[in-house]
This record gives structure tokens, C-alpha cells and sequence, in this order.
């Protein structure tokens, strides 16, 4: 997840795809009235709740159209994914998310209002990971509140266990998707939970390609540069995350200019 701006033409494009509201849940930090009033008409299945305010907003906006939201609070477990600090996101100094101590208030607040209907706890530590361990560490921390609730009498619907799950950019070895499945599900141990899941990069990381072209090669007293036609504007991950990414030449096919 990064910063939200606008979700509703990912919402829109799900939507022509023939994805039903009932199978869409709504994360991202910084949901506008707009947006959360088409959830709302689409019925989507859950939104994924960032902060107090956006509750007390989306309460209000259902309220306003005669709705229950169905929602869940999207957790921080405060565990470090041992990624690159600028895309860890479940530490508790991170924008993302509510912060453990805070969760059983707003769980109770939520349950209270009008408007909402609690049904699911959520969870997204970080992208690239690269290990199994964070991602164990963090479900059995938000387990443990799972259980908690239950005990104070709010039985879930579903967990959301995020995403995040890292791929190969350059020497990286990444779990496979079965033993990174296998341990999560271990600890869930035939709990009666509805499981999502928010695979992201590991589905479509690798679907992509910038082609660029090599204008000028502009030799430096530390280093050589090469000046191609392309941009931030094209390719940010490695500047905003000091992402690395592959480079290889182009060669024409015989005859081609």
C-alpha cells in the first residue's frame, strides 16, 4: 500500500473487469467522500480503516445513505519487516494503519456506531519481504488481539494478512508462495476466519518493462553516466526507494533499423 490519491479509477477498472463489489475491499489512507460513497453504492465487501477520523467518516457517509459499512481496522503490529525502511509500513511510527495500543478502543468505538458493521481485522507490514519470519511474527501478534475480542465477545468474520511477499530483482531469493502460505497457515490452526489476501508485486511485479533509449554516455571523475530519454516521471522506484532494477540492451533483429 503507498499513499492513496485517487482509487477511483483502480475501482472502476475492477469493475469493467467483472469484478463484483462483493469480492473488492478498500485500503489506502487517504479515502475521499467520493470514493467511499460508490464503495458504499457498490457494496463492497469491507473497508480496510486506517484511522479514527476515517471511521467517524465513513459512519457518517452510510448513515447519510441509509447503509451499514462493513469494515475492519487495519492494524499496525509495530513488527519489523526487515525491508527497506522506506517501504516498511508496519512500524509504529508509520502513517499506516492504527496503532496496537489504540486498536481495542476503536474496536469497541466501532462496534457502537451506527452506520458500521465490524467484521474483519487487517494487517500489511511492508513490501519485498523477503522472509517468512515478519510475516509469522506479525500474524500471531494480531492473533493474540483476535482472541482477545472473542473473549470480550466480537467474533470476526475474516482476516486480511496483506501483502508484501518479495520477488527477484537482482540476487534476492524470495520464499515460494506454498511455504510463505504453509507457515501463515499453521498459525491460523482451522480458525473459522475468511482469509484475504493482497499479492501485489508477486503477481504483476515482473509484467512490466521501460524501453529508453541511450542518448549521450558522459564520462565523471567518480563514476560514468549514461543519458537516456526517459525519466523519474517514467521510472521513480529506484530514486523514491533506492529500488535496483535490471538493465539490459536492446538488440534489433537482423534487417531492423
Amino acid at each position: 500500500t503507498g499513499v492513496q490519491t485517487c482509487a477511483l479509477p483502480i475501482f472502476r477498472r475492477a469493475r469493467a473487469a467483472g469484478v463484483p463489489g462483493s469480492r473488492i475491499t478498500f485500503s489506502g489512507v487517504g479515502k475521499t467522500a467520493r470514493e467511499i460513497a460508490l464503495a458504499l453504492d457498490e457494496n463492497i465487501l469491507c473497508f480496510n480503516v486506517e484511522s479514527e477520523p476515517e471511521l467517524h467518516a465513513i459512519a457518517k457517509i452510510a448513515c447519510e445513505k441509509s447503509r451499514r459499512a462493513r469494515i475492519s481496522l487495519r492494524v499496525n503490529p509495530d513488527v519489523d519487516p526487515k525491508t527497506h525502511p522506506y517501504i516498511s509500513t508496519g512500524l509504529k511510527e508509520s502513517k499506516f494503519g492504527i496503532p496496537y495500543g489504540d486498536a481495542p478502543r476503536l474496536y469497541r468505538k466501532a462496534l457502537g456506531m451506527s452506520g458500521l458493521r465490524v467484521t474483519g481485522i487487517d494487517f500489511h507490514i511492508g513490501s519485498q519481504l523477503t522472509q517468512v519470519d515478519p510475516f509469522v511474527a506479525a500474524l500471531e501478534k494480531i492473533l493474540e488481539f483476535v482472541d482477545q475480542l472473542e473473549r470480550e465477545g466480537t467474533k470476526l468474520e475474516h482476516i486480511d494478512l496483506g501483502g508484501g511477499l518479495g520477488i527477484r530483482y537482482a540476487d534476492e531469493a524470495p520464499p515460494s508462495v506454498a511455504s510463505y502460505l504453509e507457515k501463515l497457515l499453521e498459525r491460523l490452526n482451522r480458525r473459522r476466519l475468511r482469509i484475504l489476501l493482497e499479492p501485489g508485486r508477486s503477481l504483476v511485479g515482473n509484467a512490466g518493462l521501460l524501453l529508453t533509449r541511450v542518448e549521450y554516455l558522459k564520462p565523471g571523475a567518480e563514476k560514468n553516466f549514461a543519458i537516456v530519454d526517459a525519466a523519474m516521471n517514467d521510472l521513480m522506484r529506484p530514486a523514491l526507494y533506492e529500488a535496483w532494477h535490471d538493465v539490459l540492451p536492446v538488440r534489433p533483429h537482423d534487417g531492423a533499423t
